[in-house]
């Protein structure tokens, strides 16, 4: 007999009141034949290390963009009180990461503490020349600021639906709140009679800010022609 290997069968977000946090439970159930763990030499390891990897890649994606409707939490880009620049072209030029900065210190937060961007708008930045051809240089403003990546960014937005966003914040105003960690389960007897194990991660955890005017949405970025 043969089986699919391996196969998410479930993923759910519920979400309780904890002491003044709405925390989320995230878990996901992976099931995997008796064969296939038999004949692996090491994957009881490798498959806890891959669902942990998953559900914080999953963690960090809506602590991002989390819409805040049931079962998801709120993330950067919905907070109530997140500034925003709406930029409705392509990046020719560090203008808008250099008017983030400015609103964040104008309600009194220290600067950016990053930026987060898709990678082809890293690429974008990458690739402004001065007119002379060479590289252009970063401000010294912003030049030892980090520019992080992440492809859980969308580039589908807008009216184009080819727009995409930069997020620039004091990160360290940003807080995760874990119930508990990422715990993950081996069942042995659940699908026993179908010749079975499955694995069982799950989390709880929820997304607040210290305060939500230390970020900035940059929207509206064209993709370069």
């Amino acid at each position: 007999m043969r089986y699919d290997e391996p196969k998410i069968l479930s993923s759910q977000l519920n979400r309780i009141c904890l002491k003044g946090a709405d925390v989320g439970q995230l878990a996901v159930l992976v099931k995997v034949s008796r064969e296939l763990l038999q004949d692996s030499i090491n994957i009881e390891t490798i498959l806890p290390n891959v669902l942990a990897a998953a559900m914080a890649a999953e963690l960090d994606r809506v602590a991002l963009i989390g819409t805040g409707t049931a079962p998801q939490p709120r993330g950067i880009v919905n907070f109530s009180a997140v500034q925003s620049i709406a930029h409705g072209a392509e990046l020719t030029a560090y203008t808008p990461l250099i008017k983030a900065r400015t609103l964040i210190k104008t309600v009194n937060h220290p600067g950016v503490s990053a930026y987060i961007m898709h990678p082809r708008d890293e690429g974008a930045l990458a690739s402004l020349t001065a007119t002379d051809g060479q590289p252009l240089a970063l401000p010294p403003a912003i030049a030892s600021v980090p520019m992080l990546t992440t492809s859980a960014l969308p580039v589908d937005l807008g009216t184009g639906t080819d727009e995409s966003m930069i997020i620039a914040g004091d990160f360290a105003k940003l807080m995760i709140g874990l119930r508990h960690g990422i715990q993950i389960e081996l069942l042995k007897e659940r699908y026993a009679d179908s010749g079975q194990y499955a694995f069982i991660a799950h989390m709880r955890a929820d997304v607040q800010a210290e305060h939500e005017n230390a970020f900035v949405k940059i929207s509206g970025i064209a993709p370069t022609a």
